[in-house]
């Protein structure tokens, strides 16, 4: 019985994660190089947005609920209204865990039967910390760090742990500071330095492991993988 076998010989894709955060760094720092992308839709879904977000007012997420949670965030540092549309399913979700955030931002956030509405004066602090919704995620805790830059207060926020997804939200943590973000960290609280720049002019995203772990199965199993650039580190 002729049976089909798996071979691969190409590129390993980058981290759709990392290149993700990336784009909202983008979106501060225009000049800001990412080295590579992807033809996954959220990532460029986010391309759009970044490409756009000085000219236009309403945004298009999809099904990305990575895209709307930093976009969510990312618009609520600029001044006016705005709208994110989304696919049914992230519609019908709850807006507790935005709204508990937004909302010690002195930002608001609405649903109607298409999209989200936006409206805000920038960020406005509501008291001395910052209480981080995780029980669903920790993509807010990762989009609160990712649109720290530059802002004229210093910030305070906890994050327990436990949060859902915490080794993601440790993941964005190591990456702002290696774009030069100072985070200090006492157990769950965290607390941003005001006014910060960016340090470095440009990125390489690294390998999506995952996926190279898929293909590699696949090979190890019936047939063969070959990989052009793997990564040493």
């Amino acid at each position: 019985m002729f049976e089909k076998s798996f071979h691969f010989i190409g590129k390993a894709p980058l981290s759709k994660s990392l290149l993700n955060r990336a784009l909202i760094i983008k979106s501060w720092y225009p000049h800001f190089v990412i080295h590579g992308s992807s033809l996954c839709e959220d990532i460029l879904i986010m391309e759009s947005a970044v490409a756009n977000l000085r000219q236009k007012k309403e945004f298009d997420c999809g099904l990305s609920g990575t895209a709307f949670r930093f976009l969510a965030v990312r618009l609520s540092r600029e001044k006016g209204e705005f709208i994110l549309k989304t696919d049914k399913a992230l519609l019908g979700r709850p807006l507790g865990e935005v709204s508990s955030l937004l909302s010690q931002l002195s930002v608001s956030i609405q649903k109607t039967n298409q999209a989200y509405l936006i409206s805000s004066e920038g960020w406005k602090l509501q008291g001395d910390c910052i209480y981080v919704p995780s029980q669903i995620t920790s993509q807010w805790a990762s989009a609160l760090l990712l649109n720290s830059w530059h802002f004229n207060q210093d910030l305070y926020f906890v994050l327990n742990k436990s949060a859902v997804s915490y080794p993601y939200f440790e993941m964005t943590l190591s990456f702002v500071r290696s774009l030069g973000l100072v985070v200090q960290q006492k157990g769950d609280e965290f607390f941003i330095p005001k006014k910060q720049s960016l340090k470095i002019a440009e990125y390489h995203p690294e390998q999506d492991k995952s996926c190279l772990f898929a293909l590699a199965c696949f090979a190890v199993l019936n047939g063969q993988a070959v990989f052009l650039d793997w990564e040493e580190e």
